[in-house]
């Protein structure tokens, strides 16, 4: 075996024992930190009302949640309503936890609701006889006896309870007023599929009702506590229920996740590429429960994604950036999970660091699921053979395992080793100095016109991933014992504090 003295290898040793150098103080690199995940962002950070139950005495029933869902409001405001109900209408007057009838209506089975000069009117038909005018804090709500056959059809869609609205000017919110255990089933269905196993439905339902407990005054600004759109929780009433997500609605009926004996939110995405994240890897708070776990129930999920220098320097002067001609694309941060944390786009007006949810951000409308991901700029980064360990980093020749080198050592003598018995310290962390390869991904800058991704997963990775919770179902695991694996250190309790 040919020998080489490697007495400049100390200098590579220094060099890789140093922790990374940060560039985000340097005064031509921008780091974007605009969060184009709203649902997450804004529930880390915003301020909802504070859950306060009232408790039941023994025997007593206990007082439903009422919730206040978002069906039209903003830009889809609209001036005119109409509702319908088989079994007429009581005018009831509705809080948090409370709903007294203010006035019989059975008699109406349809009623035309306007809107005019910032006052809610209710009409028998339209064009027809004015009955009253709404106030806020009331609802038209089904008169069925029976409080889960309680159906109304708000503009041609079925939802359960009742209906409210509240006025801006000549247009008007369109609000379902709907109790907690009448909302989770109308969400189930449409954020997991309804033939997953039970228990994994279980687990959904209970991650569900958590978040809406959670949520409430989210949309406080609008007048109500969610919207039916991926902000919150996909919502669609009585046409989304099934018969498995009612019975997981039911079989888990007032349960909620609770880290230090408070209701948390439950937050989920669709596969993991193996690894969940810490949630101040994605955003920027870190509550206890919300902890990365290594995945042994994850499903593999492959994509690919491309896009043109020319489409992604549009994609980040459309955000309000001033990005130049772009002249490289290149991972500046992973995670020792593998996601990145940090892409860097260098212009010829200075570098922009893209760190964490952000990515997504940045990435998301050209086919960018995850943060899980390696680059190139010739072609999809594919699963392949290539040295590992510092030489690669270096520059240098990969080495036989047994093969001889010389090491200088802390007395300044050369010392024989097999170069399959180097090792480098890297911070804490100890990597093969010389290897003789590794089958895997890896990133390349991407620096001729294109960028080129193929990356694992689907979703922010923060919880529990929805397919991997089937996985675990179809492996005889309980709903609670699929909480507790993906959210760290919870209980799962009755809201009403049993």
């Amino acid at each position: 075996m040919v020998k080489r003295l490697l007495s400049i290898f100390i200098c590579a040793l220094i060099i890789f024992a140093q922790p990374l150098p940060v560039f985000a103080d340097d005064a031509q690199v921008t780091t974007w930190e605009r969060v184009e995940d709203e649902r997450f962002e804004q529930d880390m950070a915003g301020q909802k009302e504070e859950t306060q139950v009232p408790a039941a005495e023994p025997g007593e029933e206990k007082a439903p949640l009422w919730l206040r869902i978002g069906l039209k409001y903003g830009s889809s405001a609209v001036s005119s309503s109409t509702v319908t109900c088989d079994s007429g209408f009581i005018l009831a007057d509705v809080e948090r936890y409370s709903c007294e009838e203010a006035e019989d209506l059975s008699e109406y089975t349809s009623l035309y609701v306007e809107c005019s000069g910032g006052k809610v009117f209710v009409y028998d038909e339209k064009d027809g006889e004015e009955l009253f005018e709404l106030g806020s804090g009331q609802m038209l709500m089904s008169a069925d006896p029976d409080p889960d056959s309680r159906i109304v059809t708000i503009d041609g869609s079925r939802y359960r309870d009742g209906v409210s609205y509240r006025a801006y000017g000549d247009s008007m919110s369109v609000i379902n007023r709907v109790t907690l255990e009448h909302y989770v089933p109308g969400v189930v269905a449409n954020e997991m599929g309804y033939t997953y196993p039970a228990e994994a439905l279980k687990a959904q339902a209970v991650t569900a009702r958590s978040y809406a407990v959670c949520s409430l005054g989210k949309h406080g600004s609008y007048g109500f506590d969610l919207c039916t759109g991926q902000n919150c929780q996909v919502y669609r009433g009585v046409s989304s229920e099934r018969q498995s997500t009612t019975d997981a609605c039911r079989a888990t009926e007032d349960m909620v996740i609770t880290y230090e004996d408070k209701p948390v939110s439950g937050y989920y995405y669709a596969y993991s590429s193996g690894w969940t994240l810490d949630s101040q890897d994605v955003w920027t708070s870190q509550p206890g429960y919300l902890l990365g776990v290594k995945d042994e129930y994850a499903e593999e999920y492959l994509w690919k994604a491309s896009v043109s220098f020319d489409s992604l320097r549009s994609r980040l002067n459309a955000a309000g950036y001033s990005c130049g001609e772009i002249q490289s694309v290149s991972v500046k941060k992973k995670l020792d999970n593998g996601a990145v944390y940090t892409l860097t786009v260098s212009t010829d007006s200075g570098d922009i660091d893209i760190s964490k949810s952000a990515i997504n951000g940045a990435l998301s409308t050209f086919g960018v699921k995850s943060l899980f991901f390696y680059i190139s700029g010739t072609d999809y980064p594919k699963n392949e053979s290539r040295p590992v360990g510092s030489f690669f980093a270096l520059g240098g020749v990969p080495y036989e395992p047994e093969e001889k080198v010389y090491v200088v050592g802390a007395d300044g003598e050369a010392v024989e080793v097999s170069a399959s018995d180097l090792y480098i310290l890297r911070g804490k962390k100890a990597m093969e100095a010389f290897a003789s390869g590794k089958t895997s991904y890896f990133d390349e800058d991407a620096e001729d016109g294109m960028l080129y991704m193929t990356g694992f997963g689907w979703g922010h990775s923060v919880g529990m991933p929805q397919v991997s919770a089937k996985n675990m179902a179809l492996a005889g695991r309980t709903y609670d014992e699929i909480l507790k694996y993906y959210y760290t250190g919870i209980e799962i309790r009755s809201l009403h504090g049993e």
